[in-house]
C-alpha cells in the first residue's frame, strides 16, 4: 500500500506526462505546433525506423519472413486493393478488427500495395517476434499501445475495439455521440478525476471470464494455457485494472475508476519483486 501512496503522490505532484516530454526530445529539431502535424511526425518517425525494401528481392525476403511460421498469423497483406491474411489472424476479435480497419480505409480511398505484421497486446509487445531492437526493425509492425513510450517499436494505429474497428459509419458515428454528450457539458463543469469504467476480470476462474474473454481451452493444472501462457502472463491487462481501481479506494479525490464487474486476478507469479505485494494489496482494497 505504502508504494500505492507513492505512486498517488508522483501523480499529484506531476506537472508534464513524461510521453510529451520524450516526443519533444524525439522531435527537438523541428517540433510540430498543432495535433495532427504532431500525430503526422510521430507516424513519419515510427516508419522511419523500418528496414527500407527499395528492390524486388528485398520485398520478396520481407514476404517470406512474414509468410514464416513464427509471424504467419500476425502477418496482413494488402495487393490490388485486396487484404489477405490467415484464418487464425482472422478468428482473433482485435486482428480481426484492424482487417474491418484496413477494408473501411480501402473503400473510403484505397491502400497501395504493403505488407506487415499488426501486434494487438495492450502493451505494444517492445521486445521479440516480430520486433527486433536495433537502428531498423527486421519487420514493419503496428501496435495498438506503447506501454514504454514513443520510442518502443512499431507504428501505432488505432484500437479497433472502437466503432468496431470501422473508421467510416460505426467510428464516425460514435464520434458524433460523444460530441453531442460533450457540448452537454461544458470542460469546465466537469469532474477532473482520472475516470475509468469496465469490467475487472480474470483467466483463471469460471467467474471471471465472459464469452469473449475466457481462453479457447481450459487451463492446465500447472495454470498454464495450451499455448504455453500462464494465467498470470495472460491477465496483465486485468491487473493493470485491478490496480487503477485500487487507486480509487486510496484516493477518491483523484480517481474514479470502479468496475461493473470484479473478480480480479490472484495469481501473481509472473509480478517480480516488491510489486507482488502492490497487487496483493491493490487485491484487497478492492474486493
Amino acid at each position: 500500500m505504502r508504494r500505492l501512496a507513492t505512486l498517488i503522490h508522483v501523480v499529484a505532484a506531476t506537472t508534464a506526462w513524461h510521453a510529451a516530454d520524450e516526443f519533444a526530445r524525439l522531435h527537438a529539431g523541428a517540433p510540430p505546433t498543432t495535433r495532427r502535424d504532431r500525430v503526422r511526425a510521430e507516424i513519419e518517425r515510427s516508419v522511419a525506423q523500418f528496414d527500407a525494401r527499395p528492390t524486388p528481392a528485398a520485398t520478396e525476403a520481407l514476404v517470406e519472413t512474414l509468410l514464416a511460421p513464427e509471424l504467419r498469423d500476425s502477418a496482413v497483406f494488402i495487393v490490388d486493393g485486396k487484404i489477405f491474411a490467415t484464418a487464425k489472424f482472422v478468428k482473433s476479435s482485435k486482428k480481426r478488427g484492424h482487417a474491418t480497419m484496413l477494408a473501411s480505409a480501402i473503400r473510403d480511398g484505397g491502400l497501395p500495395n504493403v505488407a506487415w505484421a499488426h501486434v494487438p497486446s495492450a502493451d505494444g509487445s517492445a521486445l521479440g517476434p516480430p520486433c527486433i531492437n536495433g537502428t531498423g526493425y527486421a519487420v514493419p509492425t503496428t501496435v495498438i499501445a506503447k506501454r514504454e513510450g514513443y520510442a518502443q517499436c512499431g507504428v501505432l494505429v488505432p484500437n479497433p475495439y472502437f466503432g468496431r474497428g470501422d473508421v467510416g459509419g460505426a467510428w464516425r458515428a460514435a464520434q458524433a455521440r460523444t460530441r453531442a454528450a460533450a457540448a452537454q457539458h461544458p470542460a469546465d463543469t466537469r469532474d477532473a478525476r482520472a475516470f475509468w469504467r469496465g469490467s475487472c476480470l480474470n483467466h483463471e476462474t469460471r467467474e471471471g471470464r465472459t464469452e469473449k474473454n475466457k481462453p479457447g481451452k481450459a487451463a492446465t493444472p500447472d495454470g498454464s494455457s495450451p499455448w504455453g501462457e500462464t494465467t498470470c502472463e495472460r491477465d496483465a491487462g486485468n491487473r493493470a485494472r485491478m490496480l487503477a481501481a485500487s487507486l480509487t479506494a486510496a484516493r477518491p479525490d483523484l480517481f474514479d475508476v470502479r468496475c461493473n464487474r470484479v473478480a480480479p486476478p490472484s495469481n501473481f507469479s509472473c509480478v517480480r519483486g516488491g510489486a507482488r505485494k502492490e497487487h496483493d494489496a491493490a487485491r484487497a482494497a478492492i474486493l
